[in-house]
């Protein structure tokens, strides 16, 4: 027996909240090892100003947004009828089944969009 996909389900699945994550991390308030301590942020306050920026980070985003789900399937093909769905067929193995591994690293490689893992969900965005 092999496995061949595990994936994460969030326990709240919220684009809104998925959002702020993804701009909170981009103004260094969460990185890969969780929320920093006030030593170890350095230099960046989290003033009036720092909290303008990261809304404005979010608003951005929302506009960007090509799609948003549970997994990277669910986002890379919603909703349906959006012309940003991404076509899988050169992704498929001869079962069908779709390496959405290989469909990740693509969407990075293109450099035009990001694929945003989250507590909240995947998050599909155009680097616009």
């Amino acid at each position: 027996m092999e496995v061949q996909e595990v994936t994460f389900r969030p326990g709240v699945l919220s684009q809104e909240r998925a959002l702020t994550w993804i701009a909170l991390q981009r103004h260094g308030a969460i990185t890969e090892h969780g929320w920093p301590l006030p030593a170890e942020r350095g230099e960046i306050r989290r003033d009036d100003w720092w909290r303008s920026m990261v809304t404005e980070e979010r608003e951005e985003l929302r506009g960007r947004i090509q799609g948003f789900g549970a997994t990277v399937a669910d986002a890379v093909g919603w909703p349906a009828s959006r012309s940003a769905e991404w076509a899988v067929e050169p992704y498929t193995d001869r079962f069908g089944r779709v390496w959405w591994d290989k469909v990740r690293a693509e969407l990075h490689k293109s450099g035009m969009s990001w694929l945003w893992q989250t507590p909240y969900g995947v998050v599909w965005v155009d680097r616009g």
